[in-house]
């Protein structure tokens, strides 16, 4: 695991969260602790607050498909978050450039 993934949550004890799709801000290494941002709920339906948190990463799994900046763009915009759009941006730009 490691930061820029997008991952399912499977966390059946807590079921507001357990389905989402998430996006991995952070990963701390030492503890196996993943800093998520939340992006769609168990229904598909974008989640349009900012809401992150910090899981184990047993509770997580990663989606195989490459990564598609522009769904996680779109809500670091509708979440008026400029540092993180700005971030994402840049991400985007350089994967694509070294394709």
């Amino acid at each position: 695991m490691k930061a820029d993934e997008l991952v399912m949550i499977h966390c059946i004890f807590n079921r507001k969260i357990h389905g989402c799709m998430a996006y991995v801000h952070s990963f701390d290494k030492t503890n196996d602790l993943a800093n998520v941002r939340l992006l769609k709920d168990a229904a598909g339906v974008t989640v349009p607050l900012h809401i992150e948190m910090t899981l184990h990463k047993r509770y997580l799994k990663q989606i195989d498909t490459q990564m598609d900046y522009r769904h996680v763009i779109d809500l670091a915009l509708a979440t008026n978050d400029r540092e993180w759009f700005d971030e994402l941006v840049g991400r985007e730009r350089l994967e694509s450039n070294n394709r």
